[in-house]
């Protein structure tokens, strides 16, 4: 069935948030109120008694929608949008404009989207039925997500729960300094004016990248002549890297590949049959807020290598060690399933709303 586009404002009555009214106005008890961050407040007065849908259309969120149902109001920096319910379906309409991607949207320092420019957004109108089957099926897939998305979340609580379990409470294992069971470096950075230093094929880690357990490719390739001539240096497969300073400070993750780190980067590698280098990951990551109070400097504190090989580490038993990891292969590749299901759900979803809501 081919559908019709019609403008927006022809099914839905669409006008400025009330610009009067500045958050200063919020008061403890009372009806909802929504500015461009969102339903963040309550007034003592409710301007609308229509479900409806409020547009961030000034600022950093600008795009983004919020559902109001009831009695409510919007301040300044929104745009309210009241559907009329014999042509559109709410919940299908804000599934088709709650995508900041789809909008015109002007303005540099301060972006924002005109009246003019939401007046005259297209959108695609099947029937109404046809409408509210979309509007569910995108409904669940979003509630599915989310599902997903916890336990993830209670997966990487539980791999927490569990190295506190066999590792920290009620244990008391003889501790060392890392330098007594480690060796540390730390890498470089290539001149950047040489462009034959960049684009080869060897890894190169800079701290921002520190955000997973382990890492097996790059945003950025050294050539052997930028790490010849650079104090970068290749580091072995199970390293540990430990970011030193910057907003990534006491970030954690151990290489997958060989690879080269840049100077913000503690590159660890273990040099005991005491520890298995991943307990050690796992170790510093989970003790992130104690190295970080460790850091000095002023107004950007950080940590250095001396800091890093000064820090105490318990050692367990080798079986107690190996013995967690079994636990945690195990429970990584539960996670791996969720993140797989929640790519492959997250990609129907975005084919169904193509299909439902592309201009031609």
């Amino acid at each position: 069935m081919k559908n019709s586009f019609v403008k927006l404002k022809d099914v839905a009555k669409l006008e400025w948030g009330n610009t009067s009214i500045t958050k200063s106005s919020y008061v403890e008890v009372g009806f909802p109120a929504f500015s461009a961050a969102g339903s963040d407040g309550y007034l003592n007065h409710a301007e609308f008694e229509d479900d409806g849908i409020v547009l961030s259309a000034i600022g950093a969120r600008c795009g983004k929608c919020f559902k109001a149902y009831g009695k409510w109001t919007a301040i300044k920096n929104t745009i309210t949008i009241i559907p009329n319910k014999d042509k559109v379906d709410l919940n299908y309409l804000f599934t088709q404009l709650n995508d900041d991607k789809s909008w015109k949207i002007s303005g540099a320092a301060q972006p924002f989207i005109t009246l003019a420019t939401v007046r005259d957004r297209l959108i695609q109108l099947p029937p109404l039925a046809e409408q509210k089957r979309i509007a569910a099926l995108l409904d669940t897939a979003d509630r599915i997500l989310k599902l997903r998305e916890s336990a993830i979340a209670k997966l990487d609580s539980l791999i927490y729960s569990l190295f506190n379990q066999y590792f920290l409470i009620g244990n008391q294992w003889n501790c060392v300094k890392l330098i007594d069971v480690a060796n540390t470096t730390s890498g470089g950075t290539p001149k950047r004016d040489m462009q034959n230093y960049y684009g080869g094929d060897i890894c190169w880690v800079k701290s921002g990248e520190l955000n997973c357990d382990l890492i097996t490719k790059t945003e950025e390739y050294l050539t052997k002549d930028g790490m010849n001539n650079s104090s970068a240096k290749l580091m072995s497969e199970g390293t540990v890297l430990l970011a030193m300073y910057g907003a990534t400070i006491g970030a954690v993750s151990m290489l997958g590949v060989p690879a080269t780190t840049n100077q913000a980067i503690c590159c660890i590698n273990v040099n005991s049959k005491l520890l298995v280098p991943e307990y050690l990951m796992y170790f510093l990551k989970f003790n992130k807020n104690k190295i970080i109070n460790m850091a000095v400097g002023g107004a950007q504190p950080n940590i250095n290598q001396n800091i890093v090989r000064n820090i105490e580490i318990p050692i367990p038993s080798m079986q107690k060690q190996l013995d967690f990891l079994k636990i945690l292969n195990f429970i990584k590749k539960k996670k791996t399933l969720q993140n797989k299901s929640s790519k492959s759900l997250t990609s129907l979803k975005l084919s169904l709303q193509h299909q439902s809501f592309a201009v031609n």
